[in-house]
């Protein structure tokens, strides 16, 4: 299996392996500098040989003496010796020189020694020694500068090889940078782009963008964190939904009571009025007891259906018996409270019935338990395009902070519901933690914090968004966005 590790060391043992060729080239590069400069070197120490039999001879021709003409001697025997020393080197540029300026040299001693017993005139010979002294110090200045010539040529070809050597190393580190960034850093934006989308509530499973085994073990570990935290947030959905129960037993309790007072009260008289009641009479007082059974029923499996735990489901589903199943279980405010509704009866909304209903009691109940038994609340519903749609003024969005649904595509119509009180509103200190878990401002054992909290994972999960705008002795309103794929309708 491919590993981002295995990639990183490849890339840096090929930059290792260019370095390493460099340095090599270097090497190489200052070993044949080094070779030029051995001959270069030969032929300046011939030269300077040269000049002094020249100088000598200058002034043994001036002064004469023993001496001068020995140091004439002496320079010309090294410069003999330099000759054959350095043949080798010397010959590999101006070897006609180095046998012509080897034979004048032997031409020079001779003269020299004609003249050992005084400094010859100005005759012939004199004329000839100045002569053969001329072209020997012409003959090295050309060795010497040929070799010279030859040095500077292999600085400039050294110098364009450490340039191009240097050229070609950046370029292997930006193909090793490249190749690295598109084995391994790519891999890993990709990851990171999936996981930012983790951090913006959509909790989808992570794909794997590389065959990496360190991406796999990444993305297989990402993908069980959010499995557990879609089996946790499922059991704190249902949590909730259970404490929610406690709050609405009053309420149900009132519902059921009624019909069964009714089913009481006509057993009752059917039971004083057996003997003698008409047989019309005792079918109604039954049809009453068989109705108002089952409206104590439907009290009953309401209840039960919102206390069950089940997948997240969307299906699509008429919104007013939703909402009026809802207001049986908050049982319609009690005391003094008034819910309205502006719900049309062929609204249809794609959500999962259980879990929309879920965020409507705790809508309904939070606004009863703010506003006291005298509150008024409106809930209603209505469809609007996605495109001219916005939160009101001063809302506060719950954790994707959008003011759409996520992902609306232009033309999208949104099924927009809204739950509004005439409660004393929400502080404006409080206002922008409503969302967060565990956060209420209820006295403590009164509440626990995730009700709006879980609302707005609802709403997520169904693509939705959800704001609150309020402000104080105003009420506060609350508005739903769904998504809505029912058509619009025709001119």
């Amino acid at each position: 299996m491919p590993s981002l590790q295995h990639k990183i060391q490849l890339g840096y043992a090929a930059f290792a392996a260019a370095v390493a060729a460099v340095v090599l080239l270097a090497y190489s590069d200052l070993s044949y500098l080094e070779r030029n400069i051995a001959p270069d070197v030969a032929a300046s120490r011939l030269l300077d040989a040269v000049l002094e039999v020249r100088r000598y001879e200058k002034n043994w021709f001036l002064y004469g003496g023993d001496e001068a003409l020995a140091e004439v001697e002496t320079y010309a025997d090294e410069a003999h010796g330099l000759i054959a020393a350095a043949r080798p080197q010397l010959s590999a540029l101006g070897g006609g020189d180095l046998d012509r300026l080897e034979a004048d040299l032997t031409s020079y001693r001779g003269l020299l020694a004609d003249w050992r017993d005084g400094p010859p005139g100005d005759g012939d010979l004199a004329l000839e020694v100045r002569q053969t002294g001329h072209r020997l110090a012409d003959t090295a200045e050309a060795i010497a500068q040929a070799h010279q010539a030859r040095l500077q040529q292999a600085i400039g070809q050294s110098g364009a090889t450490l340039l191009a050597a240097g050229a070609l190393t950046i370029l292997l580190a930006v193909i090793a940078a490249r190749w690295l960034a598109r084995r391994a850093t790519r891999p890993l934006g990709l990851l990171v782009d999936q996981l930012s989308d983790i951090a913006a509530g959509r909790y989808d499973q992570v794909a794997p963008v590389s065959e990496d085994r360190e991406i796999l073990a990444v993305s297989g570990a990402v993908n069980r964190m959010l499995a557990e935290l879609e089996a946790r947030r499922r059991h704190l959905v249902q949590a909730e939904k259970l404490a929610s129960l406690g709050t609405l037993v009053s309420g149900v309790a009132h519902e059921l009571n009624n019909p069964l007072s009714n089913v009481s009260s006509s057993c009752q008289i059917l039971l004083e009025e057996l003997d003698t009641a008409d047989p019309a009479q005792v079918r109604e007082w039954l049809g009453q007891i068989d109705a108002e059974t089952e409206r104590a029923r439907n009290i009953v499996r309401t209840l039960l259906e919102f206390s069950r735990e089940g997948a997240f489901r969307k299906h699509r589903l008429a919104l007013r018996p939703l909402v009026d199943q809802t207001l049986v279980l908050v049982g319609r405010g009690g005391g003094g409270a008034s819910v309205s509704l502006d719900v049309p009866e062929d609204l249809r909304v794609d959500a999962d019935p259980q879990r929309l209903q879920q965020v409507l009691v705790n809508l309904i109940g939070n606004a009863l338990d703010a506003g006291g038994p005298e509150v008024r609340i409106t809930l209603s519903a209505r469809i609007v395009d996605a495109a001219s749609f916005q939160m009101p003024e001063h809302s506060v969005c719950g954790r994707s902070g959008a003011p759409v649904p996520m992902g609306a595509p232009s033309g999208q119509r949104l099924v927009l519901i809204t739950v509004a009180d005439s409660g004393p509103g929400i502080a404006p200190e409080v206002l922008p933690r409503v969302f967060d878990p565990f956060f209420t401002t209820k006295d403590v054992g009164h509440g626990s914090g995730l009700g709006l909290y879980v609302s707005q994972e609802i709403v997520d999960q169904h693509g939705g968004c959800i704001g609150v705008s309020s402000r104080p002795g105003a009420g506060a309103t609350f508005t739903i966005a769904l998504p809505c794929t029912e058509p619009p309708e025709g001119p």
